[in-house]
């Protein structure tokens, strides 16, 4: 086993409105230990509309005729506002669109980003010994 690391990065992921029960109320109300990083897809393609569902709605005039783009960026823009408010850092990557060389792109950017923290840090970021033993016990159960 290696040495302990108590302080440092845990990445999570969240999917827009999915995830912001679970999450937001934490990042707003919780610890003050958190920075939040949006990755915002500026063209999409095709983009559908929400239709008039249910007419006497006061949601259905809200969204109706807008596309699920514009009301996530919206949502997004809400989320970034309330973290701002708290004094929760957080940055928007912006990708203008989808691709092999974009997505290539943010590979590279977040392994350099884990290689130069793990050095800020003073540890290896590509040295996992805590799983070490599940590797092992994997390998047996293989062979």
């Amino acid at each position: 086993a290696g040495d302990e690391v108590r302080d440092g990065f845990t990445p999570v992921k969240a999917l827009g409105s999915v995830d912001q029960h679970s999450q937001c109320q934490l990042y707003l109300e919780g610890p003050a230990d958190k920075w939040v990083v949006f990755m915002v897809l500026k063209h999409v393609a095709p983009d559908p509309v929400v239709p008039s569902i249910f007419p006497d709605s006061q949601l259905n005039t809200l969204l109706e005729g807008r596309s699920f783009h514009e009301i996530l960026t919206i949502q997004q823009q809400a989320t970034a506002q309330a973290l701002y408010e708290r004094a929760i850092p957080s940055l928007t990557l912006e990708v203008s669109r989808l691709s092999a060389g974009t997505l290539g792109q943010l590979f590279l950017l977040f392994e350099l980003q884990t290689a130069y923290m793990g050095a800020l840090y003073g540890v290896n970021a590509f040295d996992q010994p805590g799983v070490e033993r599940i590797k092992v016990l994997t390998l047996e159960a293989l062979t």
